[in-house]
């Protein structure tokens, strides 16, 4: 019987009074008020009204940018007393629209979770924050003089343009590894659920994994409706919001969906279902789309949407404008001992290897994360990362809109952000927020306006 079939089991890693312990925590964490470290950053603006004393009772909201599989999303963060409380869309957001989903809701327990990294680590060790930065003031003038050649900057897949602007500046012949564990087609594919009659999807779950799933979910409802109803049919190998939603699913595996796939590009179906099948895409030329997940080639789907007439009407293309590399050229590196700094942070790359990465063959290793994972207990140096809502930065969504990341509350343990990190390794004293700044010097005036609504451009 398969493991999902099976009745539930109580193992004894979790009992009832061991939930209860971990519940009651969360709580007395989420209880906590009236501590200076819970206000916001002086420099940080409401989305509704400007800052003021903080006063029991009063809510503040802020707009900022959370990451979701490397693209922003914009937020509205509800605060009581400083402390964040609800994460909400942002409704004049196009990534967002006011929508929400269990990300955005599960970073709050993120930031109050008590696992948190919360000391710096040097070869498992307690160390310090001074020790580190000693450590990387000593080694500063060599990458200086080699222009960060040999350094290996491994991170999510983020499109952040002064992040990539401060490696590009400080670090120039660094290697930046964009990695996750489904790796994007280097065409963007750009849906108009709205538009289509008929949706037809393979493995791919755009309405619970995509990176811009909270913006084609809204979409998507637009169509759900008696007058004008729109089809969806799925084919997944695994349960997904999509699956729930569709019309019509059939189980298949990511082999099955592409020699469906090709057998609908030969004309030739197998089955009254799949007849009937393409017989609609027919019928529905140039209002049906076709959507494929990373389990098949994307070059087949767009010979479909291509065949059916889609193109410029339900789906629309637009290419990368960042280098790809993968895990598979990091770990050449490693091998050859070409890796002499490995800065990983926001990411567990072990993980996501299969803990077959040979960390061990990088002469110097530091990660930042927020919190533990494969990657940090592997590595020299750990360093406890800021949380996404306590630090400052910028980000574009799936759709190219850029907007602004500010911190609505303190560091609640310290820590550095990506900035701090790699401007240490390269001797760029500057704080994260004169950072961002000067990057969008082109804002002017009217940074304050970018920074209350969330949205640059």
């Amino acid at each position: 019987m398969p493991p999902i079939d099976r009745p539930w089991e109580n193992t004894g890693q979790m009992g009832r009074r061991r939930f209860l312990k971990l519940m009651s925590t969360s709580m007395a964490l989420l209880g906590l008020s009236g501590c200076a470290r819970f206000r916001p950053p002086s420099e940080a603006l409401p989305y509704v009204r400007p800052p003021s004393e903080v006063m029991p009772g009063e809510r503040d909201f802020y707009a900022t940018t959370l990451p979701f599989r490397g693209y922003g999303r914009g937020v509205v963060v509800e605060c009581v007393m400083g402390r964040p409380v609800k994460v909400d869309g942002h409704p004049d957001h196009p990534s967002t629209l006011g929508g929400s989903d269990a990300a955005l809701q599960a970073c709050l327990l993120e930031l109050y979770d008590p696992d948190r990294s919360q000391t710096v680590t040097h070869s498992g060790k307690t160390a310090s924050i001074s020790q580190l930065e000693a450590f990387l003031k000593e080694h500063r003038p060599r990458i200086a003089r080699h222009r960060g050649e040999g350094v290996h900057i491994v991170s999510p897949p983020l499109h952040s343009p002064s992040l990539e602007k401060l490696i590009e500046s400080t670090l120039p012949r660094a290697t930046w590894h964009r990695v996750e564990a489904f790796p994007e087609s280097p065409v963007r594919h750009h849906y108009r659920l709205e538009q289509a009659d008929l949706i037809v999807t393979l493995g791919l779950d755009f309405l619970g994994n995509h990176p811009n799933s909270l913006r084609l979910a809204r979409d998507f409802s637009k169509r759900r409706n008696p007058e004008n109803m729109s089809q969806i049919w799925s084919y997944d190998c695994q349960p997904t919001l999509t699956t729930v939603a569709a019309d019509h699913h059939k189980t298949l595996t990511p082999h099955q969906q592409q020699a469906l796939l090709q057998r609908f590009l030969d004309d030739e179906p197998e089955g009254d279902e799949e007849s009937r099948l393409l017989s609609l895409l027919q019928q529905k030329r140039g209002r049906c789309l076709i959507m494929g997940g990373p389990g098949v080639n994307s070059s087949t789907v767009h010979q479909l949407n291509e065949k059916f007439d889609n193109l410029g009407k339900t789906v629309t293309y637009s290419l990368h404008n960042r280098p790809t590399t993968s895990l598979k050229e990091l770990r050449v590196a490693l091998d050859w001992g070409k890796v002499e700094w490995l800065i990983t942070f926001d990411c567990d790359p072990c993980y996501l290897s299969g803990d077959t990465l040979p960390l061990e063959k990088a002469a110097n290793s530091i990660h930042l994360n927020h919190r533990p994972n494969l990657t940090a207990g592997k590595s020299d140096w750990v360093v406890p990362g800021l949380h996404p809502l306590e630090r400052w930065g910028d980000l574009r969504s799936f759709d190219g809109t850029t907007s602004l990341a500010q911190p609505v509350i303190e560091p609640l343990v310290g820590g550095w952000s990506p900035y701090k990190l790699l401007g240490s390794l390269t001797g760029a004293a500057i704080s994260d927020l004169d950072y961002v700044k000067s990057y969008w010097t082109n804002l002017g005036k009217n940074w304050s306006q970018a920074l209350s609504t969330g949205i640059v451009a």
